[in-house]
């Protein structure tokens, strides 16, 4: 797996974590400024978007999706919770990237 593969990845498993953590219930609309959401995982508002939108293209988030420089976010779908039981663990990521990491080099 090459290193800029390796770091979507990562990023796209911290940005779910992430998301989980400001969920409401019920589920509703939550404002993400990208500007401020994106320098945590080391992306420009740009970057953070395509990964708000490949996360959203997987099934693993919902939400009405960009507005100008901001993006809506409404939940983690089923599907991303099945993701998020599979990686939370640091370890058991860490051996899904080793198992697997041909493939997702190739997303």
């Amino acid at each position: 797996m090459t290193a800029s593969a390796e770091t979507d990845v990562d990023r796209l498993r911290r940005v779910v974590l992430a998301l989980e953590s400001l969920e409401r219930s019920p589920p509703e609309p939550i404002i993400l400024g990208l500007a401020e959401f994106a320098p945590p995982f080391g992306c420009d508002p740009a970057a953070m978007r395509d990964v708000l939108e490949r996360l959203t293209d997987l099934s693993l988030i919902e939400g009405p999706g960009a507005l100008r420089g901001s993006w809506l976010f409404r939940r983690i779908t089923p599907k991303g919770r099945v993701f998020l039981a599979e990686v939370r663990s640091d370890a058991r990521w860490q051996r899904i990237k080793q198992t697997y990491g041909h493939a997702l080099s190739q997303r």
